[in-house]
């Protein structure tokens, strides 16, 4: 049984907690799975991962015949709002204890607000059938769980402007936003996702610090802007695919702990990375990729020491890469075919596990790789300005240091050293 004291017309509900049989349970919302790696972005068309703890399908949310109990201006359980006639119902609540579910469809009501929300114990849903077009919550601070906004075309305004903490994963998918800013948001517990917002041009969290799995940008085909500015850890891989992007500027992130992605993106000019000093190690690699990115002429990597997978560079622009404090690469090291680059510079490089392969540029005629004591195999081939004494005196110096291997070095030009 419950009691209620209610004054001006507002009620507090007590349940007796000594029995179970008055309180109604609700439907469980959100499902457990594992997040999503994206490690196969290079291949594969980017599908809605399984984001966290905590996603759930339309099909999982509550229904109205399972109400849940409420307790001054906290409501416990979870709420679904599926009616106009239950927005007055979660006036005065500052905090929902389970998830709530936004699947609006009336066509009289294009907008909502919750004014008086500020905590969510579970996750919020934003999901189909759905007539709105903007979204407040101008008091929400945290949410338990995820935020999940999915295949909701209707929508192309989203206000949580003092939103600070997401318990695990964001997913943006399949939605008519034009922008979305989260100015407070610092800690993302799960993973990052953006995918498929035709009318997306601009992502900023600059305050966020710390996502603990994946992000996931691709296939927002009007993106130009991506803010994340004091980003410092990302816990899983990091896959960046946008035709308009211009510049990628991260220069507070210091590691990757997945593989690291950026590829066909078509207006890219511009990546700086300059705080990043690790990628890896995972289970699912630990890879830097950076490809088809045809219009990329500048690339910072000024910290960046080890790499616990595969390097490879391929497809841009660059006049000049410097990988100065470079020292190991626990796989293969390719730089390949940017018909621009004059200058390569690798002077801390000491171990290559795979293959270092230079080959396939049009202008390159410096190559500086000093320090180098072991690599898997050398490849200098098809870089027609390059001497070919440069390249065999990265051989002979290999050499003294008693390493023996496969060596290609070939279609560069003729000696021409002093």
């Amino acid at each position: 049984m419950t009691s209620a004291t209610c004054l001006n017309q507002r009620c507090v509900v007590k349940p007796d907690v000594t029995t179970s049989e008055d309180v109604a349970t609700s439907e469980d919302v959100a499902t457990s799975k594992d997040v999503s790696s994206g490690q196969d972005a290079l291949d594969a068309d980017p599908v809605l991962p399984d984001v966290a703890t905590d996603i759930a399908s339309p099909g999982d949310v509550a229904t109205d015949d399972t109400p849940d109990v409420s307790v001054g201006e906290v409501y416990f359980g979870s709420f679904h709002l599926d009616s106009p006639s239950k927005l007055e119902m979660l006036r005065g609540y500052s905090e929902i204890t389970g998830d709530l579910t936004i699947q609006l469809n009336a066509a009289h009501v294009t907008h909502i607000e919750l004014v008086d929300l500020q905590v969510v114990g579970g996750s919020v849903i934003l999901t189909v059938p759905s007539s709105l077009g903007l979204v407040s919550l101008p008091a929400l601070r945290s949410i338990g769980q995820s935020f999940q906004i999915s295949q909701t075309s209707s929508l192309t305004s989203l206000a949580v402007l003092n939103l600070e903490t997401i318990g695990t994963g964001l997913i943006v998918s399949g939605t008519s936003l034009e922008s979305l800013y989260l100015p407070r948001l610092k800690t993302l517990g799960g993973a990052l996702f953006f995918s498929s917002n035709a009318n997306l041009t601009s992502i900023s969290m600059p305050v966020l610090d710390r996502i603990d799995g994946a992000v996931n940008v691709q296939s927002n085909q009007v993106l130009e802007e991506l803010t994340l500015s004091k980003l410092r850890h990302v816990g899983g891989s990091f896959t960046i695919n946008s035709s308009k992007l211009q510049t990628i500027s991260m220069q507070s992130l210091e590691r990757v702990v997945a593989n690291m992605v950026i590829f066909r993106n078509n207006a890219l000019t511009s990546v700086r990375l300059g705080a990043l000093t690790g990628v890896g190690p995972s289970q699912s690699g630990g890879a830097l990729s950076i490809d088809d990115c045809p219009e990329l002429v500048e690339l910072q990597l000024a910290s960046l020491h080890t790499v616990e997978g595969n390097v490879t560079i391929n497809g841009a622009k660059l006049a000049t890469l410097q990988l100065d404090k470079l020292f190991a690469v626990e796989g293969h090291l390719s730089i390949r075919s940017s018909q621009a680059l004059a200058r390569l510079h690798m002077n801390a490089l000491d171990t290559v596990d795979g293959t270092l392969d230079v080959g396939a540029h049009a202008a390159l005629d410096t190559l500086q790789v000093a320090a180098i004591r072991s690599v898997g195999a050398l490849k200098f081939q098809n870089n027609p300005k390059l001497p070919t004494c440069q390249a065999t005196a990265i051989r002979d110096h290999l050499h003294q240091q008693d390493w023996s291997g496969p060596v290609a070095i070939s279609g560069n030009l003729a000696d021409t050293c002093q």
